[in-house]
C-alpha cells in the first residue's frame, strides 16, 4: 500500500493500495612492568606473540573499566568514548570460529557489563552525543526518556507537501509520536549524522528492495539499525548497516573469511536482508511483526503470539528494545521523508559513485590508490567488506570497486601492481594427534584463521590424513613448512628448564605473555629470561614455561620513564600493553585527563616499571 501524508502545522496521513529483516577486568588495567628502555621501539617483545583474541579482549575490558571509573568520577563524556570505543574493539574478534569457548564467554560478559553500565552514562548525558552509536540510542530510548518535557525544547513539525509511504506507517500512535520527539530531542545529533550519511546509500537500497517486490521504505531500516554504518558492531554480536549475526548471515549468502566481511558490504548485505524479511513477512503476514522479528527473533515473536494469542504487534508483550524498534523506525521514516518539516536542515552526502574492477591476484589497497591517485580511505568506504586492507588471496577473480571512473587507468597499471605480500599458502597434512590448536601454533596464525580458510564446519573433527590450506605470512612461507612447524613447536620445549625457583606452566591456546605475566604478578620480560627465550620468539601451544616467583621478582630496574613518539592506530591501552605498564600509570606522568585524547606525533612519557 501507499501511504501518504500532507504537512501543514501537523502532518496528516491518508491510506493507499500495497504493493507486495567490568570492573572485572580490573580498575586500573593492573599490566606488568618491562625491562625495555629502547626510546621508540618498533615492537616491544612483550606483544610478539600475542593472540589476537587475547590482545583485543584485553584491551576492550580495559576501556570498559576506564568507562566504569569514568562514571564513578561523573565523567559522562569520558565513559561514553570508553564504552564505545570498548564496543568497536569487540568487531575485530571472530567468536563463531573461535575454538577458546572462555573467551566467548568472556565477551558475551562483557558485552552485557557495557550494556548495563552504558545506561548509566546515557541516562546522565540526557542529550546523546553525534557519535553514539545505533546500540546506545535504542539502550537510551529504554530507560524511558521524558520526550514530553524534551519536546518542548524542539522546533514544532511544519511545512507543506505530501509525503508517500509505501510502508503501513502509523503515526498518530502515541509510541510512535513518542520516537518522533525522542528523534527531535534526546537523539538529534546522532540522527542528523545518520541523515546526512544516508544519502550515499538509500538510492542504491531503495533500487535494491523493490526489486524483491517490497515496501521500497524498507530502505530506511538502517537508520535504526546501523545509521548507514558498515561497520557498525551491536551488543549481539551484529555487524554492518543491516546487522547481520554470524549465523543468520551464513544463511542468507553473506561469507565471513579472514579477508572479508560480507555483512558490511552495502550491497551484497541490503540483498540478504531482502531475502530475509520477506521470508519474515511471509510468515507473519505483517511488516510490524516481520521488523520485530529482525530485531528480536522469529522464534521469540511467533512464541507470543502463540501465547497471548493475538497478532497485533502494539498488543504483544516482547522485549523492551523489540517494542521500542518498531516505533522507531516509523519515526525514522517518517522525519526522513520531509526532514525539514521536523526541524532537521541537513544535507544529505552524494550518492556513492563507483566502478567495478576484477583482479586474479591479491593487491594491497594502499597500492591501488596510489596507481590511481586516491585516498585508501577512499577504496576503504567502497570495499567496506575487506577487512585486512587488502582483496582475498584465495579468491580469483575477486571483484572490487574504484572511484567512478578509475577502471580504465586500473586497467593500465594493472600488470604493474604488486602481488601482496601479506599472505601466501602452505599445504599442511594432519598427523595422528593433531588438533587445529597445535597446528595454528605451528604455523603462527588463529584457528579461525585455517577454519575460514578450509571451510571447515567442526573446528573439533579432523581425520589423520585431511590436506588442510594455512594461510601464512609470506616471510614465514618462505621458509619450508615443516622446518619452520618443527623449530616453532619445539623452540621452547627443547631447552632445558632453568633451575631457578617458580612453577611450571603448560602454554594454552589464546595465552600471550602479557597475559601470563599479569595473572602470575610478574612481567614479561621475567618470564622471558627464565625460559631464555628470544626477544621474538613466540610462545608455543603446549610447551612448559616456569613463571618466577613474584616474591623473587627484582626491583633493581623499577622506577624511571623514557620518552614515546605516538604513532597511527596508537591508543593509551595499546601503548600500556607494548611496554607492560598501565593506563594509569601513563595517565599519571604525562598529566593526561583523557586516555582517549593522544595525537599522532605526540610526545608521551613511559613509565619503566610498576
Amino acid at each position: 500500500m501507499i501511504f501518504a501524508a500532507g504537512c501543514a502545522s501537523t502532518p496528516r496521513y491518508r491510506h493507499l493500495e500495497p504493493s507486495a529483516d567490568a570492573l572485572t577486568a580490573s580498575r586500573n588495567n593492573a599490566a606488568v612492568a618491562s625491562d625495555d628502555t629502547t626510546v621508540d621501539a618498533e615492537e616491544p617483545a612483550d606483544v610478539a606473540g600475542a593472540s589476537n583474541l587475547g590482545t583485543t579482549l584485553a584491551e576492550a575490558e580495559a576501556l570498559y573499566a576506564t568507562g566504569v571509573m569514568a562514571n564513578i568520577d561523573n565523567r559522562w563524556t569520558d565513559a561514553q568514548v570508553a564504552f564505545e570505543q570498548a564496543l568497536t574493539l569487540l568487531t575485530e574478534l571472530d567468536l563463531t570460529n573461535s575454538e577458546d569457548l572462555d573467551s566467548a564467554d568472556k565477551v558475551d560478559r562483557l558485552l552485557d557489563d557495557i550494556a548495563k553500565d552504558y545506561r548509566t552514562t546515557l541516562l546522565a548525558l540526557g542529550e546523546l552525543p553525534e557519535d553514539a552509536s545505533t546500540d546506545a540510542i535504542l539502550l537510551r530510548l529504554d530507560q524511558g526518556a521524558d520526550t514530553s518535557t524534551l519536546a518542548s525544547t524542539s522546533s514544532e513539525p511544519h511545512g507543506t507537501g505530501e509525503m508517500l509511504f509505501d510502508y503501513p506507517i502509523e503515526p498518530d500512535h502515541p509510541k510512535v509520536q513518542k520516537c518522533i520527539r525522542f528523534w527531535q530531542t534526546t537523539a538529534r545529533e546522532p540522527f542528523e549524522r545518520f541523515l546526512r550519511r544516508s544519502g550515499r546509500y538509500l538510492p542504491m537500497m531503495k533500487e535494491i528492495v523493490k526489486s524483491y517486490n517490497m515496501p521500497a521504505d524498507i530502505a530506511y531500516l538502517p537508520f535504526v539499525e546501523s545509521g548507514f554504518n558498515n561497520k557498525a558492531y551491536s551488543y549481539a554480536h551484529a555487524s554492518g548497516p543491516w546487522q547481520f549475526i554470524a549465523s543468520t548471515g551464513k544463511r542468507y549468502g553473506l561469507e565471513r573469511t579472514h579477508w572479508l566481511d560480507e555483512r558490511r558490504d552495502f550491497e551484497k548485505s541490503t540483498h540478504a536482508a531482502c531475502r530475509y524479511l520477506s521470508d519474515l513477512y511471509k510468515m507473519f503476514n505483517s511488516w510490524n511483526l516481520a521488523l520485530a522479528a529482525y530485531n528480536g527473533g522469529e522464534g521469540r515473536v511467533g512464541r507470543q503470539i502463540k501465547r497471548q494469542k493475538t497478532d497485533d504487534f502494539w498488543k504483544l508483550n516482547l522485549r523492551e528494545q523489540t517494542k521500542n524498534y518498531v516505533p522507531l523506525f516509523h519515526a525514522a521514516l517518517i522525519i526522513a521523508k520531509d526532514p525539514a518539516s521536523y526541524g532537521f536542515n541537513v544535507e544529505l552526502e552524494p550518492p556513492l559513485q563507483y566502478d567495478w574492477v576484477a583482479t586474479s591476484k591479491p593487491l594491497e589497497l594502499k597500492d591501488v590508490a596510489q596507481a590511481l591517485g586516491v585516498t585508501v580511505e577512499e577504496l576503504e568506504e567502497l570495499n567496506p567488506e575487506l577487512r585486512r586492507g587488502v582483496t582475498p588471496p584465495d579468491q580469483s577473480p575477486y571483484r572490487f570497486r574504484v572511484p567512478k571512473g578509475t577502471s580504465e587507468t586500473f586497467a593500465a597499471v594493472y600488470r604493474d601492481l604488486p602481488r601482496s605480500s601479506r599472505t601466501e599458502w602452505a599445504r599442511h597434512t594432519v598427523r595422528r594427534g593433531e588438533t587445529l590448536g597445535k597446528i595454528a601454533g605451528r604455523y603462527g596464525v588463529t584457528v579461525a584463521d585455517i577454519v575460514a580458510a578450509n571451510k571447515l564446519r567442526s573446528k573439533h573433527k579432523l581425520s589423520v590424513g585431511q590436506a588442510l590450506v594455512i594461510p601464512v605470512p609470506m616471510a614465514a612461507a618462505d621458509e619450508q613448512p615443516s622446518k619452520r612447524a618443527r623449530r616453532s613447536e619445539s623452540a621452547l620445549s627443547e631447552k632445558p628448564l632453568p633451575k631457578a625457583d617458580g612453577r611450571k606452566y603448560t602454554v594454552k591456546s589464546g595465552d600471550t605473555l602479557w597475559d601470563l605475566a599479569k595473572k602470575f604478578g610478574v612481567t614479561t620480560s621475567e618470564i622471558r629470561q627464565a625460559n631464555r627465550m628470544g626477544a621474538h620468539e613466540k610462545l608455543a601451544v603446549g610447551a612448559d614455561l616456569v613463571i618466577p616467583e613474584a616474591s623473587k621478582v627484582s626491583s633493581s630496574n623499577r622506577g624511571g620513564a623514557f620518552w614515546y613518539t605516538v604513532r597511527r592506530g596508537d591508543t593509551v591501552l595499546r601503548i600500556a600493553t607494548k611496554f607492560g605498564t598501565t593506563i594509569a600509570q601513563i595517565l599519571s606522568f604525562n598529566a593526561l585527563d583523557n586516555p582517549n585524547r593522544i595525537h599522532v606525533g605526540q610526545k608521551i612519557r613511559i613509565p619503566q616499571g610498576l
